[in-house]
């Protein structure tokens, strides 16, 4: 591996003014999981299980440019890992945390792609008590 380079803005170098880099495409916010995303976004490249997390909430805004999302990893008999995400256009933050003692619970309801289908998922907390 290489060493790490960093570059510092010379006195004779003024930064650009915003909107004349490269074109980017706008952030699509309705994916769930790697399938819908292979589907609505182009030239996705996914390595692993792309769907390690699963989707707990999510809610967005096109119009708004607006998205927070919660997933959840389980690792079983430990806990689950609970990652949250907050995006406002193009600022994105996020929080990672392990919360002892509890596991992802699923609930499937109907077969994928017919009217009805949906996914349930919540966090209960295994720990016995006594």
């Amino acid at each position: 591996m290489g060493k790490p380079t960093t570059r510092t803005m010379g006195q004779d170098e003024k930064p650009k003014p915003k909107g004349t880099g490269p074109k980017v495409q706008k952030k699509t916010l309705k994916n769930t999981d790697v399938d819908m995303a292979k589907k609505n976004v182009s030239g996705l490249k996914v390595f692993g299980d792309g769907d390690v997390f699963k989707l707990l909430s999510k809610a967005s805004s096109e119009k708004e440019d607006w998205m927070k999302s919660t997933k959840v990893m389980e690792i079983p008999g430990a806990g689950c890992l609970v990652q949250v995400t907050t995006q406002q256009g193009d600022r994105p933050a996020e929080a990672l945390a392990f919360v002892p003692g509890t596991r992802l619970e699923e609930v499937i309801e109907g077969e994928p792609g017919e009217p009805g289908y949906s996914v349930k998922r919540r966090i209960l907390n295994d720990v016995r008590i006594g």
